[in-house]
């Protein structure tokens, strides 16, 4: 071999060593598990933002549900007063 081929060689083997050295805890599998969490993470905002979305639509629905049952009830009771009404004139012409 020559002098020049070994020295290439340790240097490589010195750079490698380095290398390790620094990422010791380098994982590539922990690495694809992180961008998995991350893409986990980014879906269950998504959802939250979309059930919180869904809550107020659900909670908008529900009030004007009631404005309505109330606009029912108030038209209930006119129509209870002019069929009263109705009633007594009726009452009256058989008179």
């Amino acid at each position: 071999m020559s002098r020049a081929l070994i020295i290439t060689l340790s240097l490589l083997s010195i750079a490698m060593i380095a290398c390790f050295a620094v990422n010791a805890d380098f994982n590539p599998a922990l690495a694809m598990d992180e961008y998995s969490k991350n893409a986990l993470l980014k879906s269950r905002d998504a959802l939250l933002e979309q059930k919180h979305s869904i809550e107020a639509a659900i909670a908008r629905a529900r009030e004007k549900i009631a404005a309505l049952d109330q606009q029912i009830k108030r038209l209930e009771a006119y129509l209870r007063e002019v069929e009263s009404d109705l009633r007594d004139v009726e009452n009256a012409l058989k008179e």
